[in-house]
């Protein structure tokens, strides 16, 4: 990234999310019964498209958790533009891998992701309040800080 004189940020990506966001959206899904994997790692393919089995069982052997389209580069951008950032991933299929079940197809990722919505707006509903109310000052500054120690000059 680049600030508005031209000098090059490098920033640490890691960790990708605000573990202060993370908490208030787990903590939420968790009190209304809503399933959470607390960690995960992700595979992000450019999109919009499904993988080929063989990037399929390729992500399998890396242990990811999940394939997606969309937690890069949005996760670098929102770090680089100090907001503290948090993703909620809806799983809608298995990919491919799986030789028992039925190919994944746009009808049936529509279908659960349906299913998916309730459930995110239920927990939007519950989240939003809980981070308007809360102080963000300490959790601003330290990515500010982190993101002026990370200035490189040209």
């Amino acid at each position: 990234m680049f600030d508005k004189d031209d000098k090059v940020i490098h920033l640490p990506i890691e960790p990708p999310f605000c573990s202060a966001t993370r908490n208030i959206i787990i903590e939420t899904a968790q009190s209304l019964g809503i399933p959470v994997h607390k960690t995960g790692t992700a595979v992000v393919i450019e999109g919009p498209r499904f993988s080929t089995k063989a990037e399929s069982n390729v992500y399998r052997s890396w242990n990811a958790d999940l394939v997606n389209m969309t937690l890069a580069p949005e996760v670098v951008l929102a770090k680089e533009a100090g907001l503290l950032y948090a993703s909620v991933a809806m799983a809608t299929d298995y990919d491919c891998w799986r030789e028992a079940t039925e190919k994944v197809n746009v009808a049936n990722v529509i279908r659960v992701f349906q299913e998916n919505v309730k459930k995110i707006t239920t927990l939007f509903i519950e989240v939003l309040p809980k981070i308007a109310e809360k102080n963000w000052d300490v959790e601003i500054d330290e990515l500010n800080s982190l993101i002026q120690e990370s200035v490189q000059s040209k």
